[in-house]
């Protein structure tokens, strides 16, 4: 429940304050909770509720060999099933601790989707919901994950506090992180694809190896695109 930075090691410490485990790196990567540190409690994820639909397939749709995606996606049948997918839909603040039941309504949206991704998957109508389950997705503002190093929210309001003023050209000091303290979430949005390469991407910094992707795409991920952003929006 707790990190403490000591002497170039992180402390891991549980609800009574005991040290249960020590390490030079840290990677925070455990969702909406991800705010509960004091050093990434900044971090502005937010919760979306998220429904799949399994449906049974049939003699035609069994033909179908790739995920087909787009608004939404299909799976090709797998014993006699496809996945269907998926709601994106607002949780509210009370909501996201709570377990959230699926519902027939998301169930009806997900087949719509489906019939509007691929029209002639279940033309012989035959195709009945057989389950369904719902999660809580861990999203950004901007749907995209955070992955990199976590900055010094602080220092980073200090630093670059000239940026509300529209101060652009000023020299501006190194950013400031929390040594060995990295953070991996807000995967709700393109979490399959994305997190084993933002993976490599951490073990890549952390390593002080080459970045597995371009300076653009890596700053597009970073942390402390957020504090820029707002810095940015508060120009007076």
């Amino acid at each position: 429940v707790a990190l403490e930075h000591k002497a170039g090691e992180w402390l891991l410490k549980n609800q009574h304050g005991d040290i249960i485990a020590t390490a030079e790196t840290v990677v925070i990567a455990n969702a909406l909770n991800s705010v509960a540190f004091q050093q990434s409690s900044w971090l502005p994820v937010t919760a979306r509720q998220g429904q799949i639909t399994q449906v049974s397939s049939t003699e035609l749709s069994q033909a179908l060999r790739c995920v087909v995606a787009g608004e939404g996606y299909v799976t090709p049948a797998h014993l006699g099933s496809h996945v269907v997918g998926a709601t994106f839909d607002h949780v509210s603040d009370d909501e996201r601790d709570t377990r959230p039941t699926p519902s027939s309504k998301a169930d009806k949206r997900n087949l719509e989707q489906l019939n509007a991704l691929v029209p002639d998957l279940r033309s012989d109508n035959t195709t009945d919901t057989e389950n369904s389950w719902v999660g809580l997705r861990c999203t950004t503002t901007d749907h995209l994950p955070i992955a990199g190093p976590l900055p010094d929210h602080t220092a980073y309001l200090t630093n670059y506090s000239e940026l509300r003023h529209g101060h652009r050209w000023s020299e501006y000091p190194d950013a400031q992180y929390h040594d060995g303290l990295f953070v991996l979430t807000g995967l709700g949005a393109h979490g399959t694809v994305a997190a084993p390469l933002a993976a490599e991407l951490i073990a890549s910094q952390a390593c002080g190896d080459p970045a597995p992707i371009s300076r653009t795409l890596a700053n597009a991920l970073h942390p402390g695109r957020f504090i820029v952003r707002d810095l940015k929006r508060l120009m007076v």
